[in-house]
């Protein structure tokens, strides 16, 4: 039960980072820099992508379909953050909620897809692995897909923006469950991925806090970027740490 303390902790120290600066003189602090903003954009993009990456050449070599899993829904985490890069930087022309729409559906879509992590693949696991660069396409393609029909279609945008709010809540209760069942995996195959994994998402979960909080430019909307970064760094580390599944996950998986 000790082991359990690190997730709760990550999740209680960025949680409460976003009650102490909402009470302090913080709270109205707005700060407009696109520079820097283009560089943390950088810094992110490029923790998701070679996390993607690596993942995907681990599970070519393991052909476990965990590391699949992770690493397709880094891919689409990184396109919806691609997105957000090109258009606060005026690279893409959108309206507002189009914009939103994107970024919140699509985020709640990646954390959807790392649900894959708690489906078994028994008798799916050679079609997936031999099927591994189709899928990965098809769903790049259609999250490029759904980005793309915002920007011509604004009315289902705007349609769409109306229930924005239930998505961001279903992101956090996505990453809390995420949480729950990497630390229950963790414990029962002592696999130390899991265990980074279920800290990163507990990072995460603050991802379906913060926006509640934000306005453009403000220390809450820079503090969402950063909870990002700090939550794909556990699970890069996760992935570096312990590169292949354990032998007795490989036997029941």
């Amino acid at each position: 039960m000790r082991a359990l303390f690190f997730p709760f902790l990550a999740f209680l120290a960025s949680f409460f980072i976003l009650l102490f600066t909402k009470e302090s003189s913080f709270a109205n602090l707005v700060y407009f820099n696109t520079v820097l903003h283009s560089i943390l954009m950088l810094v992110i993009c490029t923790v998701i992508f070679y996390s993607a990456y690596f993942s995907y050449q681990i599970y070519k070599q393991s052909r476990q379909v965990s590391l699949f899993a992770v690493s397709l829904s880094l891919y689409v985490f990184g396109l919806v953050f691609l997105v957000h890069s090109m258009y606060i930087s005026g690279f893409v022309e959108m309206s507002k909620e189009a914009f939103e729409v994107s970024e919140h559906y699509g985020l709640f879509l990646g954390s959807l897809v790392f649900f894959l992590l708690t489906v078994s693949f028994d008798k799916a696991k050679d079609f997936v692995f031999k099927n591994k660069t189709v899928i990965l396409y098809c769903l790049l393609l259609a999250v490029a897909f759904f980005v793309v029909s915002m920007l011509i279609f604004d009315s289902v945008a705007v349609f769409l923006n109306q229930y924005i709010d239930y998505f961001v809540f279903l992101t956090a209760v996505s990453f809390l469950l995420l949480s729950i069942f990497s630390f229950r995996k963790f414990k029962q195959y002592k696999n130390k991925m899991y265990f980074y994994l279920s800290l990163g998402f507990a990072v995460l979960i603050n991802a379906g806090v913060a926006p509640f909080l934000y306005e453009d430019w403000n220390i809450f909307w820079w503090y969402f970027h950063l909870i990002f970064l700090f939550g794909f760094l556990f699970v890069l580390f996760g992935l570096l740490k312990n590169s292949h599944l354990s032998l007795i996950e490989q036997k029941n998986e």
